[in-house]
């Protein structure tokens, strides 16, 4: 699964907006869910280093592919790292994904150690050939509380994890749902799902607002925003694409700003950098990414981004259409780009766990 399909899910594929029924769940009727109030995950704090001098943690965490699509397999890429990630991101994939696989995946992180992130899109309305206004009917149907049992039902499912949990709804939509409309309608799908949550009990899901890089440094992201009170964390996706390759810094600068002036925690809930494609042969690996990650361990190094508390990589290979889609490190295993990679995760900043 690359990240053009994973795109899709949210872009244009007729996807439940949660995808989960009361049916789903097995859960038995007396089930108290939400009532031993498990916590969200927590904001990492701070550690002082060996100068003595106060420094800011944050989580470090991965999608890395696996046999089920939408389905983050850390454990092979952790080893080769010599440590455990601290997040595991996976994806409600489309059509009509079942809840199990995923289920056993977050329960698998949970008795791991690790903090089980979902992301999943509203999807489109079927019926509408049309993927823009199928996909601002099926938002409109959740505003209006038309989807409350798939919802609830996904909150439920959630809940029953008895772990903490990151929920990330509608990344990047900013780039789904344009115009003042699209903001609009946005804004009310959030808040109601979000008080779809809070009504069934699921108290350990943390909430994550995430639309592209983009959207910091064109102002959008403001118009999208549905208030402090139903976002725990603020994040943002960005890749570094060939020729130009885009710093870190010069993707995220603006939208850590946003979260500060929000007081909200920052996390980086999808990056990468793009290897080329005449580099997969090539027994000296990719520098243009160890370049470019070695650069971000500076940031990390400076003391930079304070409020970066998660940085999450995406270990994706894509199709390069319609643009480079090539993020995996591991090619070749022992090159420069994974050698960074490592470097970068066995950064002191990066040691946060649940």
């Amino acid at each position: 699964m690359n990240r053009r399909q994973l795109l899709r899910a949210g872009l244009g594929t007729a996807v439940v907006a949660t995808g989960v029924t009361a049916v789903d769940l097995e859960l038995p009727a007396t089930a108290a869910i939400g009532r031993d109030l498990v916590p969200k995950p927590r904001v990492p704090g701070t550690y002082r280093d060996a100068t003595g001098k106060i420094r800011s943690l944050a989580y470090l965490g991965l999608f890395q592919p696996g046999a089920t699509p939408g389905i983050s397999e850390p454990e092979d890429l952790e080893a080769a790292l010599g440590r455990r990630t601290a997040i595991n991101h996976c994806f409600r994939q489309p059509p009509e994904a079942p809840w199990a696989p995923v289920r056993d995946r977050m329960l698998a992180d949970k008795w791991a150690g690790r903090i089980p992130m979902l992301s999943y899109a509203a999807g489109e309305q079927p019926g509408i050939a049309s993927h823009n206004a199928a996909a601002m009917a099926r938002l409109q149907a959740i505003a209006a509380g038309r989807m409350d049992a798939q919802i609830n039902g996904q909150a439920k499912a959630l809940a029953s994890l008895r772990t903490p949990v990151f929920l990330r709804f509608t990344w990047e939509f900013d780039l789904r749902y344009l115009g003042t409309a699209g903001a609009t309608t946005h804004k009310a799908a959030w808040r109601h799902v979000w008080e779809r949550f809070q009504a069934v009990g699921a108290n350990n899901v943390a909430f994550v607002w995430c639309p592209s890089w983009a959207a910091y440094t064109n102002g959008r992201a403001a118009t999208y925003y549905p208030g402090n009170g139903y976002v725990d964390w603020i994040g943002a996706d960005g890749y570094a694409r060939s020729p130009d390759y885009r710093t870190f810094s010069g993707m995220f600068t603006k939208a850590n700003e946003f979260a500060v002036n929000h007081r909200k925690p920052f996390m980086v809930c999808e990056t990468g950098v793009h290897r080329l494609p005449e580099e997969d042969a090539s027994t000296a690996g990719s520098t243009a990414q160890s370049t470019w990650l070695d650069a971000l361990r500076a940031n990390l190094d400076q003391d930079r981004f304070a409020n970066l508390k998660a940085l999450l990589y995406f270990h994706v290979d894509g199709d390069n259409q319609p643009q480079p889609n090539q993020w995996r490190l591991t090619a070749p295993p022992d090159g420069p780009a994974f050698t960074s990679f490592q470097a970068l995760a066995a950064h002191e900043r990066l040691q946060a766990a649940r």
